[in-house]
């Protein structure tokens, strides 16, 4: 995929040592002695209130492990479960304070006011807020991507920004997977790099009218003559 490469992530290992000095440096220590740091001047416990939706099986799981190794640092995790619907309405209304899911950052093609800094309400997560020198280099960067009909100066501006987004740790990754389209081999003329830099996944990601079958590989109909009803 050009739009990828791995040398440019900047991978932040937990350390527990630099994460508890961090911590002592705001004078955000446990002051009641309870296993959980108190905010500065003996204040309440430095809780984070994360949403994670409740169909998101994967989501919650990773949150599990997460709010395991804020523990370690004296961070506690309040979990809010919510239905999709409540998930997505808090998201694109930037009404919360944290949020577990997928998140697709390294996508500077599609739904780029999830991620990116690509206006002034954009991302949901900082809508209308105040701008870091990197967020500003980020939305210089994306309108560039955008206009440029050249590829490789694409895949360059990609890679820079993926570096941008993962040093600054705009958003904080759990796990990194590939993503990609299963194209049976059976089928031909699929666009190369299908789906993940088209516009949109899956069969969207392709125009259906020009794939086809060669006749020898051609498999008897399931339901023949059979015209689909949706």
């Amino acid at each position: 995929m050009p739009y990828y490469d791995a040398s440019s992530s900047d991978y932040h290992p937990f350390d527990q040592a630099k994460a508890a000095e961090l911590l002592d440096g705001l004078d955000v220590v446990d002051t009641d002695g309870d296993g959980t740091r108190n905010m500065p001047g003996g204040g309440d416990n430095l809780t984070i209130n994360v949403d994670v939706s409740q169909a998101g099986n994967a989501s919650i799981k990773q949150l599990e492990a997460v709010a395991s190794q804020l523990a370690e640092v004296g961070i506690a995790v309040q979990t809010r479960a919510v239905d999709q619907t409540v998930a997505d309405t808090n998201f694109t209304g930037g009404q919360f304070s944290a949020m577990m899911m997928r998140d697709n950052v390294i996508l500077p093609t599609r739904e780029t006011c999830r991620s990116w800094p690509a206006g002034a309400n954009c991302p949901h997560f900082n809508a209308g807020g105040d701008r870091l020198p990197f967020e500003a280099d980020l939305e210089a960067k994306l309108a560039a991507l955008q206009s440029s009909s050249d590829a490789a100066e694409q895949a360059q501006l990609a890679r820079e920004m993926q570096q941008l987004v993962t040093a600054n740790a705009y958003t904080i990754g759990t796990v990194q997977v590939p993503a990609a389209l299963l194209v049976n081999k059976r089928i031909k003329n699929a666009h190369p790099g299908t789906p993940v830099f088209m516009y949109e996944w899956a069969e969207d990601g392709v125009i259906r009218e020009r794939l086809w079958t060669p006749a020898a590989d051609q498999e008897q109909e399931v339901l023949p003559d059979t015209i689909a009803e949706y």
